[in-house]
């Protein structure tokens, strides 16, 4: 375990995020004490690089906006050999992460998935949505997944440099890109999905949940 943890890059996306994401960098740290934490910050203005550097974490500021923009710079900027990327909000409960990281290996995307239960911290339409989002890549991609679009994944170095989406598709596109280089992609049920802890979601669920559909039918209509 602590030879893999050696060979992880944490990636954790923020913006305005100052009540979770010294909860999250140390819950990483429990129970991957050698990884490389980096916190991609997209010009926060409550504080929050300060504590992410406070906490020990490699701090990159973006001045691009965009969920995939900041995953694609810490990307560029990581030396582990596998990227995990997770939220920095306190939602995921990363417990039972070294099941995660058990699963690594240069052909295997492993998803935290969320739909085991009614997750606390998420609200009815992005219950659904998700549903539907999850649904829509299973029947189009022919991969029994529940949580397509759930924000922890960890995967091989080699496919986060294929990634070229700056928005939320990003999440898709990760799996996207894992079955067009034949890799496996494997759920492992994470012990809940908490309220976060303060700050607002930059979710928007119509605009975002209709560009990863359309992204998804794009990518199977067109190769």
């Amino acid at each position: 375990m602590k030879e893999i943890g050696a060979r992880i890059s944490v990636i954790i996306p923020t913006l305005n995020e100052a009540n979770g994401v010294a909860h999250v960098i140390r819950e990483v740290r429990r129970a991957l004490p050698c990884s490389e934490i980096i916190v991609v910050d997209g010009d926060s203005s409550d504080g929050t690089p300060d504590i992410a550097k406070r906490e020990g974490a490699k701090l990159i500021t973006v001045t691009k906006r965009g969920y995939g923009a900041a995953i694609k710079e810490g990307i560029r900027k990581s030396s582990g050999e596998f990227l995990l990327i997770v939220d920095g909000d306190g939602t995921y409960d990363l417990s039972n992460l070294e099941e995660l990281v058990k699963c690594a290996d240069q052909n295997t995307v492993v998803v935290g998935c969320r739909f085991h239960s009614k997750p606390a911290g998420m609200g009815f339409v992005n219950f659904v949505g998700n549903f539907l989002l999850s649904l829509l890549f299973r029947v189009l991609w022919f991969v029994p997944i529940k949580d397509s679009q759930s924000g922890l994944k960890l995967f091989p170095k080699k496919l986060g440099l294929t990634l070229s989406q700056d928005g939320m598709e990003i999440s898709t596109e990760i799996l996207v890109n894992a079955k067009r280089n034949f890799l496996r992609i494997k759920e492992v049920q994470i012990p809940s999905y908490r309220k976060r802890l303060g700050g607002s979601s930059k979710l928007n669920p119509l605009r975002d949940g209709v560009r990863i559909a359309l992204f998804v039918l794009k990518q199977r209509l067109t190769r």
